[in-house]
C-alpha cells in the first residue's frame, strides 16, 4: 500500500534496498534467476523489472491496472489487468510478446501451469497458451473468483465469495466436483499432502480429498477469517490463519 518494493535479508530481516514504485502494488513480485519483477495497480500502473543484487531498475511497461498475482513461463512474465486484457511480456527488456483481451474484468491474476496459464473473469476460467495466449479451453463457473486458483498434478480447485469449491481437470477445465461451502471463501485454496484447505469468512475449514471429494469434512474455527491458509510442512500439524479477531 505504501508503494514500496524493499528487499529483507532472510535470517535478520535487515533491508537490503527499497524501490518506490508508481502506486500500489498489484499481488506479490516474483524472483527469477537475478531478477525481481512487480506490478502496480491503479490508473498510473506499471510492470517492473529490478536486479536483484542492487535495486538497479532494467525496465519499466506500463500496461494497465494489473490484478496481481503476475506470473512467470517459458521466459515471459504473464499479467493480466482489471479491464480483462492478459499480457505477455519479455523477462529480458520488457518486449511485448502477446495481448490477449478476455470477456469480462479480471480479478484474480495469473496462474502458470506447466501447460498454460489460468486467468479467471467474473463468470469464466480460462486456459491460455504460453506461447501466443491463445485460449485452449474455458468454463463458465458457477461465481465470481477473486483469489487464484490452487493447482496440483492434473486437478484445478477454485473457492469463491459465492460460497463454493470446485475442482476442475487441468488441461480441459472440465468440472469434476462441486462443493457449497454456505459462506463465502475470500482468501484462496491450497492443496497440501493431497488434499485441498479452504476457509470460509465465519471461520469453517474445509478439507477436500481430491481423490474422493465427496469425502469432504469441515471443523469451526471458532474466528472469523479473510486469508487462505499457508500449511505448515509435512511434519506440523498446525496451520496459520488470519483473522478479524482482536485475539486469534
Amino acid at each position: 500500500v505504501d508503494r514500496d518494493l524493499t528487499l529483507l535479508q532472510w535470517e535478520t530481516g535487515a533491508r537490503i534496498w527499497a524501490r518506490r514504485l508508481s502506486a500500489p502494488g498489484a499481488g506479490g513480485p516474483l524472483f527469477v534467476g537475478d531478477r525481481v519483477f512487480a506490478a502496480t495497480a491503479g490508473p498510473s500502473a506499471e510492470v517492473y523489472a529490478y536486479r536483484l543484487a542492487d535495486g538497479k531498475r532494467l525496465w519499466r511497461r506500463k500496461v494497465g491496472p494489473v490484478v496481481g498475482p503476475i506470473a512467470t513461463i517459458e521466459g515471459l512474465l504473464v499479467v493480466a489487468t482489471e479491464s480483462g486484457r492478459v499480457v505477455a511480456l519479455t523477462q529480458h527488456g520488457g518486449a511485448q510478446r502477446w495481448s490477449r483481451p478476455l470477456h469480462g474484468p479480471v480479478r484474480s491474476g495469473v496462474t502458470a501451469l506447466p501447460h498454460g496459464m489460468l486467468v479467471a473473469t467474473d463468470d469464466s476460467l480460462f486456459l491460455l497458451s504460453a506461447a501466443d495466449g491463445r485460449v485452449r479451453a474455458s468454463r463458465v463457473i458457477p461465481g465470481a473468483l477473486i483469489a487464484p486458483p490452487a493447482w496440483s498434478g492434473d486437478t484445478v480447485v477454485l473457492a469463491s465469495p459465492d460460497g463454493f469449491l470446485a475442482g476442475l481437470r487441468s488441461d480441459d477445465l472440465e468440472i469434476l466436483w462441486s462443493q457449497r461451502t454456505g459462506e463465502a471463501i475470500f482468501g484462496g485454496p491450497v492443496i497440501a499432502r493431497d488434499t485441498a484447505f479452504a476457509v470460509t469468512v465465519g471461520g469453517w475449514l474445509w478439507r477436500v480429498p481430491p481423490g474422493d471429494p465427496y469425502a469432504a469434512t469441515r471443523d469451526s474455527l471458532r474466528v472469523d477469517v479473510r486469508a487462505p491458509p499457508p500449511p505448515a510442512d509435512a511434519g506440523s500439524a498446525q496451520t496459520i490463519f488470519a483473522s478479524s479477531g482482536t485475539n486469534s
